[in-house]
């Protein structure tokens, strides 16, 4: 506490995700299906396959994981986060 006190940091606050979600289930071998090429979904689908400190395109893996994405709602992990935000904040007064 004195340390973080001395640093000026004792007060800050930080948001941590405490919903883990299986990455080989999604993005560790491949992107979505792109959108057609030269819309700006396509440019954004684009840049969210970059490393925004590098610019290079993120590594993939060669798991044999099934892979599920927002096409295929219900297994997919990744499209329930805002199911999720919704639901705590319903019914957790004390949730922010």
């Amino acid at each position: 506490k004195r340390l973080l006190q001395r640093r000026g940091t004792l007060r800050k606050t930080y948001w941590v995700c405490a919903f883990s979600i299986n990455q080989h289930a999604g993005i560790c071998a491949g992107f979505a299906p792109s959108p057609p090429e030269g819309s700006e979904e396509y440019e954004a689908w684009l840049r969210g396959t970059l490393d925004s400190v590098t610019g290079e395109t993120y590594p993939l893996c060669s798991c044999s994981e099934p892979k599920y994405f927002s096409n295929s709602p219900v297994p997919c992990e990744m499209n329930k986060f805002d199911d999720m935000m919704g639901y705590l904040a319903a019914t957790d007064k004390n949730f922010s």
